[in-house]
């Protein structure tokens, strides 16, 4: 029996945690929230995740990216979501290597279809 993919939420928002982890648990997934880059080295030191979700929220993604780089694998799935109004931080969670980087709104509608498609092994 294999374990379900990881998914970790970088996030300080326990609406957004609840709402990923909730959704990843009805399909069958396993989810995390992470409120510290040193609570994401710690649990990708142990474990390496199948999908990385980034709240711009959060502040500066290529900050964030860069501080993980170490203990990311080439499997790991960077993805970002922010406020559609937040250009500048889109474009920097781009520029960092998410992708994709969606605005909160086709973030929500599209969740279920999206974590299934991040976790899938090839």
């Amino acid at each position: 029996m294999t374990l379900a993919p990881q998914i970790l939420v970088y996030s300080d928002d326990l609406m957004w945690v609840g709402r990923i982890t909730a959704v990843a648990e009805q399909l069958g997934l396993s989810a995390r929230g992470m409120r510290t880059v040193a609570q994401l080295i710690a649990s990708l030191s142990d474990t390496p995740a199948r999908c990385l979700v980034l709240d711009l929220g959060m502040g500066d993604a290529s900050q964030v990216v860069a501080e993980l780089t170490p203990v990311l694998t080439p499997e790991t799935r960077l993805v970002a979501f922010g406020s559609h109004v937040d250009a500048n931080a889109l474009a920097q969670a781009r520029q960092a290597g998410c992708d994709p980087v969606l605005p909160r709104s086709t973030f929500a509608e599209r969740l279920p279809e999206l974590l299934t498609a991040w976790t899938a092994t090839t």
